[in-house]
């Protein structure tokens, strides 16, 4: 949402003693936030000066009146959250007992907020607020728009939600007597109101809890927020981390999260988004420059590549190991152990020169391939929000192609050369990181006729 005043349209006014601006009326189709804000006066919780506004797809709250920094926006007391432990102790944790292990925390508080709408036939201030549905999340959105995130780190996160989405339901609805089932769309639009608005509370009495906080879970993300809140034993505070401005948007942090993760959990990417993250394993990049892997039982290997978050930066040890792989594939392709002796003491240190050019270019053509299939992803969606919401979170990705791109191009210049002392200097000229390093413990074997700590002469440039 945007911080401009009179973009927005506030859907619920503040109730005596504080009244909305003039300009933020409050449509009756919305009245379920008044609603919800007097429900939450009336069981002695506290609401400042402030209103629900709406931007585009965007609904979060906002200041009806300057707030001076460190002064308490809102109060909501313990007994008024939705949380696990009480659905456990509900009807829904009573019924799911018996399989409780075998299921995710939160598919048990999704069952228990299903359970508690049946049981409400008028209604209720809190459920009422509830988003209606989630089509364009990537955890239950059809198939077709999620291959628009095919391979990428968002789609590795939704995709691991999704399955748990699936077998938990299965797992729910076998073990549920007819008249407690529930059909599985239903089942989602419950999982993913748990998934995006809850808290973890970890000062709970029962130990760490999974809580729905109400009114509070209305706020949304930023990188720079300007609220700040702490649970107690009471309940939950939320005060102003800023001084904030009568109409701006009223933020907090989910955490230091890359926009593939906003994507998968949250549903929403930020548009500058300063926490730069990027997923890339190695069979998304091209299954075929690592499929010896497997033959030479070196799994643990490849599924270290596969979770491998990489930020910008690639000096990680798992980027280190992806080009192992490529070089080794070049040397020695398919054999039952990796060739110990060639890449002396680390899998690192390139075999030869010929041997190592061969392997970067190798890498230089998936990266492309991987890219060019990245768009292309992206542009097959038929959904506009989430096509918007997948190219915002594949640009972390895209961008740490081109930087491997950068680095195996300057290794390859570095290699090709025959002028030793120059392709010295060059290394010495970046900055430090394991490639660099592996290259420079490897040079009297890339280049013979010096020994191993640079070129006579150049040892001190």
């Amino acid at each position: 949402m945007k911080n401009t005043r009179h973009e927005h349209q506030p859907i619920a006014e503040c109730a005596d003693p504080w009244q909305a601006v003039d300009d933020m009326k409050c449509p009756a189709e919305f009245d379920v936030y008044a609603r919800l804000f007097a429900w939450l006066r009336a069981n002695a919780g506290e609401i400042g000066s402030i209103a629900v506004a709406q931007d585009g797809n965007s609904r979060g709250l906002v200041a009806n009146t300057d707030i001076a920094r460190g002064s308490r926006i809102l109060y909501v007391p313990a007994n008024l959250f939705v949380t696990l432990h009480a659905a456990k102790r509900a009807r829904a944790g009573v019924a799911l007992e018996p399989i409780a292990s075998c299921l995710n925390a939160r598919s048990i508080l999704a069952t228990h907020l299903i359970f508690s709408r049946r049981a409400i036939n008028n209604g209720h201030a809190y459920l009422d607020v509830l988003p209606p549905s989630f089509d364009t999340h990537p955890v239950i959105c059809s198939e077709q728009s999620f291959a628009a995130l095919a391979n990428t780190g968002a789609s590795q996160y939704a995709a691991a939600i999704r399955e748990t989405i699936d077998e938990d339901y299965r797992r729910i609805a076998d073990h549920l007597s007819p008249e407690e089932r529930f059909d599985r769309s239903e089942f989602g639009w419950a999982f993913c109101n748990v998934l995006t608005r809850c808290f973890l509370r970890t000062t709970d009495p029962g130990g760490m809890n999974l809580v729905m906080v109400p009114v509070l879970d209305l706020t949304n993300h930023s990188a720079q927020p300007n609220c700040t809140g702490h649970f107690s034993s009471e309940g939950h505070h939320l005060e102003a981390l800023t001084d904030i401005v009568r109409g701006e948007e009223l933020t907090i942090s989910y955490g230091a999260n890359g926009n593939d993760k906003l994507l998968a959990l949250w549903g929403f990417c930020l548009d500058e988004n300063p926490e730069k993250r990027a997923w890339l394993s190695a069979p998304a990049i091209t299954d075929e420059l690592v499929s010896f892997v497997v033959a030479s039982g070196r799994r643990s290997d490849r599924l270290q590549i596969r979770a491998a978050h990489l930020a910008p930066g690639y000096a990680a040890p798992e980027v280190q190991a992806f080009f192992g792989f490529l070089r080794c594939r070049q040397t020695h392709p398919f054999e039952s152990d990796w060739p110990k002796a060639e890449c002396a003491h680390s899998y690192l240190q390139p075999a030869s020169r010929i041997n190592e050019i061969g392997a970067l270019r190798d890498f230089l053509a998936a990266c492309d391939a991987r890219a060019a299939l990245i768009r292309a992803n992206v542009a097959s969606t038929p959904d506009q929000h989430l096509a918007r919401m997948a190219a915002l979170a594949v640009q972390d990705e895209l961008e740490a192609l081109s930087g491997f791109r950068r680095m195996a191009e300057f290794a390859i210049k570095v290699l090709e050369t025959d002028d030793a002392e120059l392709a010295w200097a060059a290394l010495l000229g970046i900055a430090d990181d394991a490639y660099v390093t592996a290259l420079r413990s490897s040079w009297g074997k890339l280049w013979p006729t010096f020994d191993a700590s640079g070129p006579r002469g150049a040892r001190s440039a």
